[in-house]
């Protein structure tokens, strides 16, 4: 994937020299707005795997000798089959978070080049979200996640124009300071625990019969730093110095944060905190109008 954007960049400089036009020169200023697949690229967490906590913690309760995993978060697809055999109801999911994306551009062009920069903000609006009932207990649980990001990016690329520069490809290589956070609100009056003393391999009990007496969390993992990512999109004048755009772009941070764990009975047995991976951006699929107010030098 690497040596295709260098083909592609080589391909558009040659190109470039060789158009017969330009971009509009100077200084431009735009608003996109677009959306973000897949927030805090949580997606295969939240359908197919889940998210366990890892512990060894000697009991004697309910005839264990230890568990090593608990069912923090339950994913949708294991769910799904739950309410198939009957073991829950009410079953609501809504898949992976999505986001919508607010972005302010300040651009200028110079020749067949550009540098832009601005402010860009994501928020999740959709999905996330899922509930259900325990049959035997009557018992309701819900996981829902949320997040957002902010992003000040600096992209350097080329244009390639057309039809007299009314009509131009762009692309370019960007980094930026992004800052951001991915959120689950866990209500869980029960959880499910792994008793390798039983069966190493299945889910064999729960947190019940150990005088767990239920969860309300909320885990919260940020990052803040330099991402770096690139740029590909198109413009098109539709009226004097007014184009409208459509373009992708990819900027990802990763960080390892740590989550201070406020549930007493955790705490208790030793589990003070959570370690995970928290992203921030991702692919943001983005459209948009721009104003060319010149300036050029």
């Amino acid at each position: 994937m690497k040596k295709l954007y260098v083909v592609l960049l080589v391909l558009a400089v040659a190109f470039s020299f060789a158009a017969p036009a330009m971009a509009k020169q100077g200084l431009s200023v735009g608003l996109g707005m677009g959306i973000l697949p897949n927030c805090a690229g949580m997606g295969a967490t939240i359908l197919d795997d889940g998210l366990n906590l890892h512990k060894n913690t000697p009991t004697a309760t309910a005839g264990l000798n230890v568990y090593n995993e608990v069912k923090l978060l339950r994913d949708e697809q294991s769910l799904t089959d739950d309410e198939k055999a009957g073991t829950i109801s009410n079953l609501e999911t809504n898949g992976p978070m999505m986001g919508m994306d607010f972005a302010l551009q300040v651009r200028y062009d110079y020749s067949y080049f550009f540098a832009r920069t601005g402010l860009n903000y994501a928020k999740k609006v959709a999905g996330g979200e899922t509930t259900w009932t325990k049959v035997s207990t009557g018992a309701k649980y819900e996981q829902n996640w949320d997040y957002s990001s902010l992003a000040i990016p600096l992209t350097l690329g080329i244009n390639i124009p057309a039809l007299d520069g009314k009509l131009n490809l762009y692309m370019g290589f960007s980094m930026a300071y992004m800052r951001g956070s991915w959120e689950v609100e866990i209500v869980a009056p029960d959880l499910d625990l792994k008793a390798p003393a039983f069966n190493g391999a299945a889910w064999v009990t729960s947190l019940a019969g150990l005088g767990f007496p239920g969860a309300s969390e909320t885990p919260k993992f940020e990052a803040s730093g330099l991402a770096m990512g690139y740029l590909i999109g198109v413009d098109a004048e539709v009226y004097e110095n007014v184009a409208i755009f459509f373009e992708y772009e990819s900027l990802t941070l990763a960080e390892i944060d740590t989550y201070n764990i406020k549930n007493a009975w955790f705490k208790a047995g030793g589990v003070n905190t959570l370690s995970y991976t928290s992203i921030v951006g991702g692919s943001f699929i983005r459209f948009g109008a721009k104003y060319h107010l010149g300036y050029a030098m």
